[in-house]
């Protein structure tokens, strides 16, 4: 799948912002490292369908040179697959969703 790059740069600036956000002072690690799974979820179900295929992809294969990709992959092995679960779950989400109208 492809995302044009206007739309890419768009996101990947917002979550690169969450990946690279600094530990707040007095904040234990475990609970910023919920707060920024629980932010780029909100950030990917923000996304259309097909950017979220996208980065799905992007993310399960990284390339060499992707940034955001790498920030990614930094994360624990557990919140990378809830994430992936997540963005795989993209048209499921707006089956329901449309359902439900």
């Amino acid at each position: 799948m492809h995302t044009s790059t206007t739309v890419a740069s768009a996101y990947d600036a917002k979550l690169n912002a969450i990946l690279g956000a600094a530990l707040p002072p007095g904040e234990p690690a475990l609970v910023c490292f919920a707060r920024k799974e629980r932010e780029l979820g909100e950030a990917f179900a923000a996304l259309p369908i097909l950017d979220q295929r996208a980065l799905h992809t992007r993310f399960s294969n990284p390339k060499s040179g992707d940034s955001l990709a790498a920030k990614f992959g930094r994360l624990t092995v557990e919140r990378r697959a809830r994430l992936l679960t997540f963005l795989a779950d993209a048209r499921r989400r707006a089956a329901h969703a449309n359902a439900k109208r």
